[in-house]
């Protein structure tokens, strides 16, 4: 019998631990701030020689550019601007949506 991949990956999740849960998170936040572990161990006093690059964080970067990279526009109907757009956008200007939407997706 094939075994379906969703339901091994949700039944993993439900015997995982909070604990082990927020340490994930905690790896996953080291990785993509410092790069990950270092490639090449180092002799006791020895120059370490390691490069790392950080790929998780170009990848989320790109990823969350992507999804959050521009601003909002309103367009209800094609052509001219109607007054419900115009009223759409002095409310989300008026917001705090262009100050607070970076910073809620930041690191």
């Amino acid at each position: 019998m094939i075994e379906n991949y969703i339901y091994s990956a949700l039944s993993s999740m439900l015997r995982e631990t909070e604990t082990d849960r927020l340490e994930s998170f905690q790896r996953r936040r080291e990785a993509y701030v410092s790069g990950g572990e270092k490639p090449l161990k180092t002799d006791g006093g020895g120059f370490d020689d390691s490069v790392r690059m950080n790929y998780a964080r170009m990848i989320v970067d790109k990823g969350v550019a992507f999804l959050f990279g521009k601003d909002v526009r309103f367009e209800l109907a094609e052509g001219d601007v109607t007054p419900q757009e115009e009223w759409l956008e002095a409310v989300w200007t008026v917001s705090y949506t262009h100050l607070t939407l970076p910073t809620i997706y930041s690191v």
